[in-house]
């Protein structure tokens, strides 16, 4: 049994369950992937006025349970300093920038990012990344 040129067989698995057989065959890639990553990747830092973090991340939940499941979005991650609860991060994966604008263009999203505003200590700081490895990226 063969698999595409530029791929070997790496292994193959026979399963038997009582009301499911099956066959398994995997190929790997022999070849490294030329093709440049094409995604957009953002890091934003919040720093909240004293005390306001853990209502800053109760918005941004909300904001991730819009924002996760809209088209282009890889991921959503928040994340809350564990000395500092008033420094949070959220990393976002996108298929592309226009697919992120659409998301920040909803009008729920415009509404609680108005909310959080007055909570922050300083404006956020975004950063655009390039994605250039990593498990989860597609």
């Amino acid at each position: 049994m063969s698999c595409p040129t530029g791929f070997l067989i790496h292994f193959i698995v026979f399963f038997t369950f009582p009301a499911l057989y099956g066959l398994i065959i995997a190929c790997l890639s022999l070849e490294p992937n030329t093709e440049p990553m094409q995604h957009y990747t953002l890091q934003t830092r919040f720093v909240t006025r004293e005390s306001m973090g853990n209502r800053l991340l109760n918005i941004l939940q909300q904001t991730y349970n819009i924002i996760a499941y809209a088209h282009g979005c890889h991921l959503y991650l928040i994340n809350q300093d564990s000395e500092d609860s008033d420094y949070i991060l959220v990393t976002e994966l996108w298929d592309s920038q226009e697919s992120h604008a659409i998301s920040q263009s909803l009008d729920r999203c415009k509404e609680l990012m108005s909310q959080a505003s007055p909570l922050l200590a300083a404006e956020p700081e975004t950063r655009v990344l390039r994605a250039v490895a990593g498990k989860g990226l597609i």
